[in-house]
């Protein structure tokens, strides 16, 4: 299936036969008490050591993981940080990846005044992510492991979020609500979207989504 369309791939079973892993030191930066180690480039260590690092030039910390500012905050953080991700990171073993540069301060000042007001406490903005993606499955037996792969699109998962949006919107009648979808919760906002007459906006960060279809 890698050499199938739209963006057919050149990697072959030789390839794969003769993959061999590599060692690499970890990569190590502190965060508020902690220090947080991650594997290197090309993996994703770089990114989400810059996102903690615009993080923690915010006022995060004064609110709670339930919070629609901290969502916020988080929300514009990720942003900042795919949007250099997908810029300068690659295979150091083919390009130079200015991992240092990223995650210097001076330049994580700069990136995070770009992080603007926090959000509002208005009850009709909906945060959507993926199914189960923030809900450990020892809380919720529904979240079967094809509820968050292959079937984390299907029509009986998104008829669920649309209930949910239903339930949220019912708590200010007559007013539009506003979608925001983080990562695979990109794709559930516009398919639920497409699907209602009382959106306002709808805004994804880190979605999976393919502009040109």
């Amino acid at each position: 299936k890698l050499h199938e369309g739209p963006r057919p791939g050149t990697m072959t079973l030789a390839d794969l036969a003769s993959y061999e892993p590599h060692a690499a030191p970890a990569l190590c930066r502190p965060y508020r008490v902690y220090v947080v180690c991650m594997p290197n480039a090309p993996s994703g260590g770089p990114a989400v050591q810059e996102a903690l690092g615009l993080l923690e030039r915010t006022r995060i910390a004064a609110y709670g993981p339930k919070t629609a500012e901290g969502w916020s905050l988080f929300a514009q953080a990720s942003r900042l940080m795919y949007a250099d991700r997908d810029r300068y990171i690659a295979d150091p073993a083919f390009v130079a990846v200015p991992v240092d540069g990223l995650l210097d301060a001076g330049y994580l000042g700069e990136r995070a005044k770009l992080i603007g007001e926090v959000a509002g406490p208005a009850p009709n903005v909906a945060y959507l992510a993926r199914p189960c993606q923030f809900m450990p499955m020892d809380r919720n037996p529904q979240c079967a492991v094809p509820y968050w792969t292959g079937k984390r699109y299907t029509p009986e998962v998104i008829a669920s979020m649309n209930d949910a949006v239903d339930r949220l919107v019912a708590r200010v009648p007559g007013q539009p609500v506003n979608l925001i979808g983080y990562s695979g919760g990109g794709a559930v906002a516009v398919l639920i979207a497409a699907r209602r007459h009382d959106v306002a906006t709808l805004r994804t960060v880190a979605g999976n989504l393919d502009a040109n279809t």
